[in-house]
């Protein structure tokens, strides 16, 4: 092969995304400090004023330790911001009404390796925003080194027009159950959503539904309501595969590649420079 056509493929090449070989199987193992809530983590029915915490301001965080499935070692630890408010403060009160919590009970599910996020929206089809930020094991202390992991999302029980929606260039798929009650459009931004107003329990594959992320240290998601107002509850599990949900014949939709302005122009720089110095050889042959 010409050696210029072979440079020219070779960086374009190294210009395609890549991802990580698996997904690790992750549980959370104790928060390090304090969560967000007011004086309960337990969310029975629909939650209350006992859960929110008091004086929640956006970019306030919790931290967890983070294990392997089945082991003792921390392996990571994983913060939580509140990254974002559309729709969650409380316009009488001012409050943001945000509980963030490694799970108790939420509605009966007591599974302590996942994690919990009740929200109050207050404003129809409002939303709170979400950055997971993942960062290296530092046992006894609070690490500040970003950690890049492929990690399998699980979230349940998405119903009464509940949606979690995201930056496609985030993730690299979807997975629902064959036979689900959720809709989802992928483009730009990726929504997975109830578009009926349904009602299902914590071990409904039919309202659940997997993220699959790129390899990076820090996933953003924006979790609400399509329309309606209220109190809605989400649960995120990281293991791979899930302990909770079996879809029993899943379907699994890749989210494209969005092939930006910026990667566009240097594909043409790339090119362009390789037509340049051919010339250039050429010409002094």
């Amino acid at each position: 092969m010409n050696p210029l056509k072979f440079g020219f493929l070779s960086s374009l090449l190294l210009l395609i995304p890549t991802t990580a070989a698996q997904a690790f199987s992750l549980e959370l193992s104790e928060p390090i400090g304090n969560e967000i809530f007011n004086t309960s983590r337990s969310v029975p029915g629909s939650g209350g004023s006992e859960n929110f915490g008091t004086s929640v301001s956006v970019g306030d965080s919790v931290r967890f330790r983070v294990n392997k499935e089945g082991e003792t070692t921390e392996f990571a630890q994983l913060e939580i911001v509140y990254s974002a408010d559309n729709g969650v403060t409380n316009t009488t009160t001012n409050d943001h009404q945000v509980m963030i919590v490694q799970t108790e009970n939420s509605q009966g599910f007591t599974d302590t390796g996942t994690l919990t996020i009740l929200l109050s929206l207050n404003e129809s089809g409002g939303s709170g925003e979400f950055t997971f930020n993942w960062y290296d094991a530092l046992p006894g202390e609070t690490s500040t080194t970003s950690k890049e992991l492929e990690i399998l999302y699980t979230t349940y029980d998405l119903d009464f027009r509940q949606e979690i929606f995201f930056d496609s260039s985030q993730a690299q798929s979807i997975t629902l159950d064959g036979s689900t009650l959720l809709d989802s459009t992928i483009g730009s931004t990726t929504n997975i959503f109830d578009p009926s107003n349904s009602n299902s329990t914590i071990n409904e594959p039919k309202n659940a539904a997997q993220i699959l992320s790129q390899q990076s240290s820090s996933h953003v998601f924006s979790v609400g309501k399509t329309t309606g107002t209220g109190n809605a509850l989400y649960m995120f599990e990281f293991r791979d595969p899930s302990n909770n949900i079996t879809f029993t014949n899943p379907s699994t939709q890749n989210v494209p590649f969005e092939f930006s302005p910026g990667l566009g122009l240097l594909i043409c720089s790339v090119f362009w420079g390789s037509v340049y110095l051919k010339r250039r050889i050429n010409s002094i042959r």
